[in-house]
């Protein structure tokens, strides 16, 4: 899916950009397996910004095939011109805007679970 939205020019920097966001995804996966085994902090540790990590890369997949599709019925001159438009306006704004952020949390992944886990439990008890 992705090498064949990257051949096309018209979803080719989205393809790219998804493409990123994935490798993020899979350093990340990667590291968690590595470090996860020595110290199991570094998943739970981990886990929200993986979350969202993989939800931006699920998203972008589906923003992905929204793209192609809008692509597809513009050139066949089907469907709402506007709408298909928007589509690929807001396809646009996701891989610019908010997938970059899949570098910053594979970081706060790998930052670990040392600082979190520093402070003693009793720290977090109400006196």
């Amino acid at each position: 899916e992705v090498a064949a939205a990257k051949a096309d020019p018209a979803t080719a920097d989205f393809a790219t950009r998804l493409e990123k966001a994935n490798g993020e995804l899979q350093a990340a996966t990667v590291w968690f397996m590595q470090n996860g085994m020595q110290n199991p902090d570094n998943v739970g540790a981990g886990a929200h910004p993986y979350m969202h990590l993989m939800g931006i890369v699920a998203v972008g997949l589906m923003w992905l095939r929204m793209a192609v599709a809008a692509t597809k019925l513009k050139l066949a001159g089907d469907g709402d011109a506007a709408f298909l438009d928007a589509k690929l306006v807001t396809a646009r704004y996701f891989a610019e805007r908010i997938m970059p952020e899949a570098g910053a949390l594979r970081r706060k992944i790998e930052g670990g679970a040392e600082a979190m886990m520093t402070l003693p439990p009793e720290m977090f008890v109400a006196a």
